[in-house]
């Protein structure tokens, strides 16, 4: 990503920074070593280049290299010399690992080496003339504001592009982004997109078949869950290995990562208010429930968990009404169980567990009956208790299979995927009892129900009923033929106004 466009213009050969002067001619080497890995070209004309370990400064019509950065660890992915000259921006990689994840931006002070990592998981920053740094994070380009004074990011970061096209090198994942900014703010990136497997697309379907798609990217998502006031969209992301929680912005079509960790994090569950989210999450040697504003700010808190000896994953799938109580799933080896877990302090509480597996637990909206998935002898299927007395009654509510159940909002339809994994519901009946109708076949067709390891609910339905969140796969071969050079003009102007 470069911030500058300079005549004359220069590139590395051979490990040389080579220059082209404006009347053409041949190249010119302007360095003496034969190890330079990256360079800048600075507004005061000078070049800052890096060679093994070290940044150096020298004029652009040659002379001797100045050091500014000794001793760099880790493998520099790109850098730049901060406004003020007195600190340098450094997008590094970690030795020892092959995961994109644990990149980190730092922000190095060229007087006494001081270095301060101010995000982490992002590729190629920089910073823009409006306070942002924009940095590149699985196919999105995302803006954060970075306070000059005090070297510190304030705020979510946001998208500004999405489906930006990277490149891999050498040793690194993620060796460089199709992006260019000038120095007036007119951006340009490549379209395109480079994740090949899994990928999917988020469509609406109503209730007569019709399709219609969210006009979002595809990617690899599992577990889409609808925010309450339908706004947001909190997903699981597949990305090198792992997984992570992203939320979707429905309306301005955007999306933003919540969490990058280099643990596996997995399932939204919305707080009744759509302002914050649970998920599941193995950070450290913890099997656990986490949850965290969603729009980025604060810092995520734990609210409940057990070590990973004893459960693989301690996944929230259910929130009861008042938003108080969340429904966690534990799996581990053996099986799964359902637990009723206080968002606020206080201890998990088993909530049905049997010699089978209980999991996906979905409260209805009114908060008097749960539903869920058992696996018994091989055999999937949805059942209901009464909420919070689960010793109250026990319902079967398929017939020959059934899984993923997930309420209407209204609570008076209860929905599952039948033995072909298409949508199926029956309607409850008002009373005191549990008392339903028949089964009734939703949908024309089945959509992706099953995914590898994600063994939730892999679809949503809309506020008022009639259409239904669901993904198509759209294979492997999302980036030949779909490559495209996108100018947006007056984009520090559109910073600004975020």
């Amino acid at each position: 990503m470069a911030l500058r466009q300079r005549r004359p213009f220069g590139f590395i050969k051979d490990g040389q920074i080579r220059k082209v002067g404006v009347a053409g001619g041949p190249p010119i080497a302007i360095t003496q070593t034969t190890s330079v890995a990256l360079f800048t070209w600075e507004s005061d004309g000078s070049i800052v280049y890096l060679s093994e370990r070290t940044l150096f400064r020298m004029p652009d019509t040659g002379g001797n290299p100045v050091p500014i950065a000794e001793g760099l660890t880790g493998r520099v992915q790109s850098f730049q010399v901060l406004p003020g000259g007195n600190q340098v921006l450094l997008t590094r990689f970690p030795e020892g690992t092959i995961d994109p994840g644990r990149y980190e931006v730092v922000v190095r002070s060229i007087a006494d080496g001081h270095e301060a990592v101010i995000l982490k998981g992002g590729v190629e920053a920089q910073y823009l003339p409006t306070g942002h740094v924009v940095y590149f994070l699985n196919g999105s380009l995302l803006a954060v504001q970075f306070n000059l004074s005090t070297l510190s990011v304030t705020g979510a970061p946001e998208p500004v592009a999405d489906q930006v096209l990277s490149v891999t090198g050498p040793g690194l994942p993620i060796s460089g982004v199709h992006v260019a900014v000038s120095p007036t703010g007119t951006m340009a990136y490549i379209r395109g997109d480079a994740r090949a497997a899994n990928v999917r697309t988020l469509i609406w379907v109503d209730r007569s078949g019709r399709e219609e798609p969210l006009g979002l990217r595809d990617d690899t998502y599992v577990y889409p869950r609808l925010s309450p006031d339908g706004r947001f969209i909190g997903v699981t992301m597949r990305h090198e290995s792992r997984g992570n929680i992203w939320i979707l912005d429905v309306l301005r079509k955007t999306a933003r990562p919540l969490t990058t960790e280099q643990s596996e994090e997995r399932y939204v569950t919305w707080t009744p208010d759509s302002t914050r989210v649970a998920f599941g999450s193995n950070r450290g040697d913890d099997a656990a429930t986490w949850w965290q504003a969603a729009d980025g700010t604060g810092t995520p808190q734990r609210v409940a968990g057990f070590a990973r000896s004893r459960f693989s994953n301690f996944i929230p799938t259910s929130i009861t009404p008042a938003g108080e109580r969340l429904i966690v799933t534990s799996t581990s080896p053996t099986g799964a169980d359902l637990w009723l877990v206080p968002l606020r302090g206080g201890e998990p509480v088993p909530l049905v567990q049997t010699p089978a597996t209980e999991r996906n637990g979905e409260l209805s909206p009114d908060g008097r009956w749960l539903a869920y998935e058992t696996i018994e002898n091989g055999l999937a299927d949805v059942f209901v208790r009464p909420f919070p007395n689960v010793d109250g009654g026990k319902w079967r509510v398929s017939n020959g299979g059934g899984s993923q159940p997930l309420w209407s909002r209204d609570s008076r339809e209860l929905f599952f995927l039948d033995a072909m994994n298409v949508l199926t519901s029956v309607s409850i009946e008002k009373g005191v009892s549990w008392t339903t109708g028949a089964s009734t076949t939703i949908l024309p067709r089945s959509y992706i129900a099953y995914i590898p390891t994600y063994a939730g609910r892999q679809y949503d339905i809309s506020r008022d009923g009639k259409k239904f969140l669901m993904m198509k796969d759209v294979g492997g071969n999302t980036q030949a033929g779909t490559l495209a050079i996108t100018i947006v003009q007056n984009w520090f102007e559109e910073l600004r106004r975020r």
